[in-house]
């Protein structure tokens, strides 16, 4: 037996083991383990997920032009935050670093005055990816820039503004899997039948998860299947808490909460990435495969919004992208580079990140600001589609 299968089955027992003594667990707390146990779960027994060579990429490994534009939006910031003396910038669950070089990087060669003012500081809950990210700084002009911490709120506790930004996070943190049963919800719950892990339902786990699904509204039929993510919601909840001036910013693939909840979307969102292929049964490969689902962004505006952090704008990817000038980035390029078939794969790796058929359209921007009044950012300046949320 292979070290992958080993892990597997190692972190499938640990699972039964929680089973067999405590009773069945809900599929939230399945997911959270499946992820993230320590040594075991899917993000913390390996650096080598993510990436052209992982189970799936995202928009950092495609083009550094992703980072740029980042770059150029926190560039504007820092302006309407007075360009404070340290820039904190605080990044939630960076993957093997990519999205940080890239920003750091921009900043050294075209804004050297930001780059010098930025803190960078990274929460990482995998011990293997945050070691692979140190080394990747190491003995680089990036080093001195970046810093870990633990939390949010040990990261915010000594600065007075901030921007936190993340990219593809919310997705991966666990849901509560919920489902239509004689016209209630019912929530979803692992349990276990021999050596076999099946699935039962029951009342849902927690008041809040039934204080938001009273709040659902629409015709769902029995057999309706969607995901609860609150631990999102209690994310956004802490960061408003503890930021006092600064900005959230938000990527990642999902919808409003009327597109997400439609009573034509029957089996939810859920999704397991191996291999780069997509499967919808997280009880195999436990351990060895990424288990997500999509963002309800109506819900991260108003969990902000109900603390204090107000909704800057929402936009498709493209067209954060497009207001940042990836398009002139583009000319930049066709401009510079002599080489005519590394301008090719450098025009297609970056038309991948802004076309609609493509994650142009799959990926949205969420931003939300908290002490400052509603700025008119660039990021918007193309199409703001707040008014969907």
């Amino acid at each position: 037996m292979n070290n992958a299968q080993d892990m597997h089955t190692d972190l499938t027992k640990v699972i039964r083991q929680r089973i067999n003594l405590e009773g069945k667990i809900s599929f939230r707390d399945f997911m959270e383990i499946a992820l993230y146990h320590p040594t075991l779960g899917y993000y913390c027994s390996s650096n080598d997920r993510i990436g052209w060579e992982g189970d799936f990429y995202t928009s950092p490994d495609v083009h550094a032009v992703f980072g740029l534009s980042i770059m150029k939006q926190l560039v504007e910031m820092s302006y309407l935050l007075n360009n404070p003396v340290k820039f904190t910038i605080i990044e939630l669950g960076a993957g093997k670093g990519n999205l940080c070089t890239q920003i750091l990087s921009a900043a050294l060669e075209r804004e050297p005055s930001l780059f010098d003012r930025i803190n960078y500081v990274i929460i990482e809950k995998s011990s293997p990816l945050r070691e692979y990210q140190r080394q990747c700084f190491k003995s680089t002009p990036l080093e001195e820039k970046v810093t870990w911490a633990d939390n949010i709120s040990s990261a915010l506790t000594e600065t007075d503004s901030a921007v936190i930004i993340s990219n593809e996070f919310f997705d991966a943190l666990p849901v509560h899997l919920v489902r239509r049963e004689m016209n209630e919800w019912e929530e979803v719950y692992v349990a276990t039948r021999g050596d076999e892990l099946l699935e039962e339902t029951g009342q849902p786990s927690s008041d809040d998860l039934s204080t938001y699904l009273s709040k659902l509204e629409g015709d769902f039929h029995d057999g309706y299947t969607t995901e609860v993510n609150l631990d999102a919601l209690s994310i956004i909840k802490v960061i408003a808490e503890h930021l006092r001036h600064g900005f959230v910013l938000s990527v990642d693939y999902g919808y409003p909460r009327a597109d997400y909840y439609s009573p034509q979307r029957v089996e939810g969102t859920l999704l397991c990435y191996h291999k780069h292929r997509t499967n919808d049964n997280p009880y195999q490969n436990i351990g060895q495969q990424d288990i997500t689902a999509h963002v309800d962004f109506t819900s991260l505006a108003e969990a902000g919004r109900e603390v204090g952090l107000e909704l800057t704008g929402y936009c498709e990817q493209l067209h954060f992208l497009m207001g940042l000038g990836i398009v002139e980035e583009l000319e930049k390029l066709e401009n510079s580079e002599d080489d005519t078939a590394l301008l090719f794969q450098h025009k297609q790796a970056i038309k991948s990140l802004f076309m609609p058929d493509s994650m142009g359209s799959v990926f949205k921007v969420l931003i939300q600001h908290k002490g400052l009044e509603k700025p008119a950012l660039k990021a918007f300046s193309f199409k703001d589609l707040s008014h969907r949320l």
